[in-house]
């Protein structure tokens, strides 16, 4: 598995490794018991998976684009802080990366690592790696979170950016298509905090497979009044959200933010992104 590794305070180092999977991520997730030799008339036939490779081709792999965190007062426990940070993570080649996997580690001042909650130090990696299924070439996806935090503070942030493998794209099937989402609106729904937003898919229907359909769970990032990052919330952990039906065309969505945005975010200033596209059965 390649990566490449991101501090705030710049210093950038590549590490690259020979792994191959086998599988890629979202291609042909929920199989058909049909027999895909010989599929029913009105369902497509089966997307055949691309070349995979282990390294990019062209050489140019995703790398860490911004990073940013703040702390917040938190008004459910006067003990602890509301600790918000997000990272975007670009992919400037010509191929697509799957199965990016993005590690965060949150440091003190003397630079080592600390528990995201407690504060304290410790040897674990960090929290659970956020995983991007798939970027297409020239795209960004923003990943983060916002939990309460106790002991020591933040001082920077650790990333970690590896990729399972890279493929040429393939524009005829809905997995190199486009996912995005605009005119973000923040508001206090009946669950709390929540972001409106519009979503455009660029796939038709007759990319998907029979009854299957697009779906994912969607991220933010926060930014302040000046356009820096000040934390993110992830696809999973603090909103709340189970999976969520991407139509093709253009529809509207929501997401709730179970901790709500921190206090030096520019809610107009919210960008909304889709880390794990992929087919799911009906029903």
């Amino acid at each position: 598995m390649a990566g490449t590794e991101h501090r705030t305070g710049r210093r950038i180092s590549l590490l690259c490794g020979p792994v191959v999977a086998m599988l890629l991520a979202g291609l042909g997730a929920c199989t058909s018991d049909d027999d895909p030799t010989d599929p029913p008339a009105s369902t497509p036939a089966s997307p055949t998976a691309p070349t995979a490779f282990a390294s990019p081709p062209d050489g140019v792999a995703p790398a860490v684009a911004e990073t940013g965190f703040s702390i917040s007062p938190y008004e459910n426990d006067e003990s602890a802080d509301l600790l918000s940070y997000g990272v975007l993570v670009e992919n400037p080649g010509e191929f697509v990366a799957l199965d990016v996997m993005v590690q965060i580690r949150l440091l003190d001042a003397e630079g080592e690592p600390i528990d995201e909650l407690s504060g304290e130090r410790t040897d674990h990696p960090g929290p659970q790696p956020q995983a991007i299924t798939r970027l297409l070439p020239g795209e960004r996806i923003g990943v983060g979170r916002t939990v309460p935090h106790y002991g020591s503070d933040v001082a920077e942030l650790d990333v970690r950016v590896e990729v399972g493998t890279w493929s040429p794209v393939q524009g005829d099937q809905w997995w190199f298509q486009p996912i995005s989402a605009s005119e973000v609106v923040a508001s206090d729904g009946p669950r709390g905090p929540t972001l409106g937003f519009t979503v455009d898919a660029a796939y038709t229907d007759d990319m998907i497979r029979g009854q299957l359909w697009v779906g994912g769970h969607f991220s933010a990032i926060f930014r302040d009044a000046g356009g820096a990052i000040v934390g993110g919330a992830d696809c999973c952990h603090g909103t709340g959200q189970t999976q969520v039906e991407v139509p093709p065309g253009r529809s509207q969505a929501e997401l709730y933010l179970e901790y709500g945005l921190p206090a030096q975010a520019d809610p107009a200033r919210t960008e909304i992104y889709l880390p794990d596209p992929q087919e799911n059965l009906p029903g």
